[in-house]
């Protein structure tokens, strides 16, 4: 069993007035010497990986274009693209996003994304 998999069970709670949220427990490890050291994925990783995701989908023509994932996430093709725009970040900072290292947010990102720096030409 794959150590890095942590696995949810949902059960609903009694409703209040304020909320009817559903409380997360984790559920029995089938290896209860196995202890969860991985701690929760960041909001940027999570959207680097739905944008590799995405990619991939529209790579093997299981979706048509960018507006078509919009559509089926409910958010608009503006949102889409900022969320797209990750895939042009360096892979050595995609890597250390994706991996936890790098604590930042979309918003500090897409400064950097604004004006990339390209490597130049050494041959002339």
């Amino acid at each position: 069993m794959n150590s890095n998999v942590i696995t949810f069970k949902i059960e609903p709670r009694a409703r209040s007035r304020r909320s009817a949220s559903r409380v997360l427990e984790p559920a029995p490890s089938p290896d209860a010497d196995v202890v969860a050291t991985t701690s929760p994925t960041s909001r940027l990783a999570r959207m680097l990986a739905l944008a590799h995701h995405i990619e991939q989908l529209i790579d093997e023509g299981k979706l048509r274009d960018y507006a078509h994932p919009a559509r089926l996430l409910g958010v608009s093709r503006a949102r889409l693209t900022q969320i797209m725009n990750l895939l042009y970040l360096p892979v050595p900072l995609q890597e250390d996003v994706l991996l936890g290292r790098l604590k930042t947010t979309e918003r500090g990102l897409r400064a950097a994304l604004k004006d990339p720096v390209w490597p130049t030409n050494p041959s002339g």
